[in-house]
């Protein structure tokens, strides 16, 4: 951990405050989100009289942890002492909710699980935290994929005739007669099914023309 922390300068009753702070945050120990909640609570108290650069000297050589890991700590002991709730939550959990940069709606969300007894996964909280561009896509994405998919292969095997005939038939179309094709592209499909016996595609390609 380095030298020790210089507690010279500082008032006696300062000095026994830190070293009993110190000693309960060993106490304590980063074990779980209650003992994260309590350690941050010994942090914001030992953070009283002392500049930032002696806060974070005496956290990393005293307490044994790196500042981001101690406002951790602090922020989850704030939020602790106004929604207690967040202690149900696993602890890395809790230090992704009690960040000030959190959305209150994913906070909220995650808090009614835990409320009602769900479990909370780490990695379900840090996917609901990610910026929407970072998301996973929406499964109608993937539905228009397929579908893409889907056209692509009745396209290749279409002549040539029948390629245009379709493809005229679809520019011309209006909403009613795409659904009126879609509908008899579904019927024919569910009848060529199971009789369908033979690889030869153009045993049972039906033509189509207008």
């Amino acid at each position: 951990m380095g030298k020790k922390f210089d507690y010279r300068g500082l008032p006696e009753e300062q000095q026994a405050k830190l070293r009993g702070l110190c000693s309960s945050i060993h106490s304590a120990g980063c074990r779980n989100t209650a003992g994260a909640a309590e350690m941050g609570n010994a942090f914001n108290e030992a953070k009283i009289g002392l500049d930032h650069g002696q806060f974070t000297s005496w956290c990393y050589s005293e307490a044994g942890y790196e500042i981001r890991q101690v406002q951790n700590m602090m922020n989850l002991a704030n939020f602790a002492g106004k929604e207690p709730d967040i202690l149900l939550v696993p602890m890395s959990a809790g230090f992704l909710l009690a960040a000030p940069s959190a959305p209150k709606l994913v906070v909220e969300k995650v808090l009614k699980v835990a409320r009602e007894g769900g479990r909370v996964r780490v990695t379900w909280v840090k996917q609901l935290l990610k910026p929407e561009r970072e998301k996973e896509p929406a499964p109608e994405r993937s539905t228009a994929s397929e579908a893409a998919k889907i056209a692509k292969l009745i396209a290749g095997v279409l002549h040539p005739g029948e390629a245009v005939s379709l493809r005229q038939l679809l520019e011309a179309a209006d909403a009613s007669l795409i659904q009126r094709f879609v509908s008899d592209l579904q019927e024919n499909l569910r009848a060529a099914l199971p009789g369908a016996v033979s690889s030869d595609n153009s045993a049972h390609r039906p033509s189509i023309g207008y």
